[in-house]
């Protein structure tokens, strides 16, 4: 039975996420349209945010799910576009919140396997160092996620997509190059 209830916290959190913003979404509304005590809410979670979090940690998995190894890095990332486009409102809502915060970690979480996953291809053949490798890898995400996060900022108003194929286009051998630069400086070369 408490799974049923913290399934049906979460989904009039998300019906509620849809049609206004999360900062003007109160405990009161959750459990009166649950139909469930306050004590029962926070016995599943500590307030709001922490529902927040439990559900974007949850859509973080369900994205990492959708990553299908050994298909091209933009393929990947346009999936996790097409979520956010699914979701477009309630993205919208969160991003205009004072936690859009949660919404980069999720981004974050949702992108580490994918860029490690390009990378260490990238670097077949080379001796990386792992601390190279994490340096790339943040690199990569923090430049999507920045663009991701931007591109909110703006309204989402532009296809994220013709952005994601230009960047991938002029990407193209620099991932090459800088496992190269690493490797060679590995190996005290210059």
């Amino acid at each position: 039975m408490p799974n049923f209830t913290k399934q049906a916290i979460m989904d009039t959190f998300l019906r509620l996420l849809d049609q206004k913003p999360l900062d003007r979404i109160t405990v009161r509304e959750i459990i009166t349209e649950c139909q469930i005590s306050r004590n029962t809410f926070y016995y599943h979670f500590g307030d709001i945010y922490a529902l927040l979090d439990a559900l974007l940690h949850q859509d973080a998995e369900r994205l990492k799910e959708r990553h299908r190894a050994g298909e091209p890095w933009d393929e990947n990332l346009s999936r996790v576009i097409a979520y956010i486009l699914e979701n477009r409102r309630r993205a919208r809502h969160v991003y205009d919140s004072l936690s859009h915060s949660l919404l980069e970690r999720l981004f974050y979480q949702a992108t580490e396997e994918l860029f490690f996953e390009y990378v260490r291809e990238a670097a077949q053949g080379l001796q990386v160092p792992e601390e190279d490798l994490q340096a790339i890898v943040y690199f990569y995400q923090s430049a999507f996620v920045g663009a991701v996060l931007d591109w909110m900022r703006r309204g989402m108003k532009d296809d994220p997509n013709i952005w994601m194929k230009r960047i991938h286009r002029l990407m193209k051998g620099n991932t090459r190059r800088m496992l190269e630069n690493a490797a060679r400086e590995a190996g005290g070369a210059e």
